[in-house]
């Protein structure tokens, strides 16, 4: 038998594909199998179906595609009086929003998750709603009130054996302890991050962890031991489909050749990952590959052409908030 509302022409066995496509890191081929089997369905797909393919796109960074479905999900999810789905769709939509630099809009929604969450006695789903809140907070320079969120996700998603839970959260942690300056603790918190996503065996995520571990590398002056993890971590942002973890290497490698005074390679590196945050709209991607091009054009003496990158990335930065971003900015640019 049918769940009660599901179209005549969708049945569970589509359902359970979407979920075990998603579940597996597999987002390209759940997105895929979507648009196949709505393509031979008469009626429009369950809500269920629509967030599952929300999330896929947007671990796609097809942001635009994400929202859209995700914004149908929660509206026709909240009609049906489904809360636990709602809340996802409106956890989801905080992402996208976060990513596409609209960050009033990914707190609301972020806070709509976590009064949702608490409604139902869902302890996972509050945890992802704190990490994703210290991501923001981090983003507006509230430093320490980031770790607190992000340490309160992690002992909920350890308790739990939720291994993307746990390297989510550890990324974002080690994120936070770099920038304070506590590199020992950021890089083993990185460490954790990746065992965490190899487990998991989600790619993308793994591809994303590897990063933040080169990116702490870099912090402790190891452009070497940065690239290599890089060069691995393009591979699998690439292999999976994840054009925003692309865009993401390419800054970091602009980062590598920053440090090697290799000033022309890094501008093209930022050239490549700010092509890519322009086409999905990842706003805060776009800055700091502005300010790494700007850094970049005035150490070879293009200061007209360093003035212009430097705007837009300070332009960028303060649309976004990103009072963290900026100061750390306005000091390499002061150095």
């Amino acid at each position: 038998m049918k769940p009660e509302g599901l179209p005549s022409d969708w049945d569970c066995g589509d359902l359970e594909l979407l979920s075990e496509l998603a579940r597996a890191g597999r987002f390209r081929e759940a997105l895929r199998a979507f648009d196949d089997r709505s393509k031979r369905g008469s009626s429009t797909p369950p809500p269920e179906a629509e967030y599952l393919a929300a999330l896929a796109a947007a671990r796609l960074g097809a942001f635009e595609r994400a929202s859209r479905l995700a914004e149908s999900a929660l509206s026709r999810l909240s009609a049906l009086a489904d809360e636990s789905g709602a809340m996802r769709a409106a956890n989801l939509l905080g992402g996208v929003a976060f990513e596409q630099g609209r960050l009033d809009d990914a707190e609301a929604r972020f806070e709509e998750t976590l009064r949702r969450a608490h409604l139902l006695n869902d302890a996972q789903m509050a945890a992802r709603a704190s990490n994703n809140l210290g991501s923001l907070v981090h983003l507006q320079g509230k430093d320490a009130l980031a770790v607190n969120l992000y340490c309160s996700a992690l002992h909920v998603y350890r308790m739990q054996g939720d291994r993307l839970g746990t390297a989510q959260t550890c990324h974002n942690l080690a994120l936070a302890y770099r920038l304070e300056g506590r590199f020992a603790e950021a890089l083993d918190a990185n460490h954790q991050a990746v065992e965490a996503a190899e487990q998991a065996g989600d790619q993308a995520l793994l591809a994303l962890t590897r990063m933040g571990r080169a990116e702490t590398w870099l912090e402790w002056s190891e452009p070497t031991k940065a690239e290599t993890e890089l060069r691995g971590a393009l591979e699998l942002a690439a292999t999976s489909g994840d054009e925003a973890g692309v865009g993401e290497a390419e800054r970091l490698l602009a980062l590598v050749a920053m440090q090697r005074q290799r000033y022309d390679l890094a501008m093209r590196h930022a050239h490549r990952g700010r092509k890519i945050a322009g086409r999905l709209r990842c706003t805060e991607l776009r800055g700091q590959c502005d300010a790494i091009s700007a850094l970049a054009a005035r150490a070879i003496r293009q200061p007209r052409l360093a003035d212009r990158f430097r705007l837009r990335a300070v332009q960028a930065f303060r649309s976004l908030g990103a009072s963290g971003l900026l100061r750390r900015f306005e000091l390499d640019w002061a150095s």
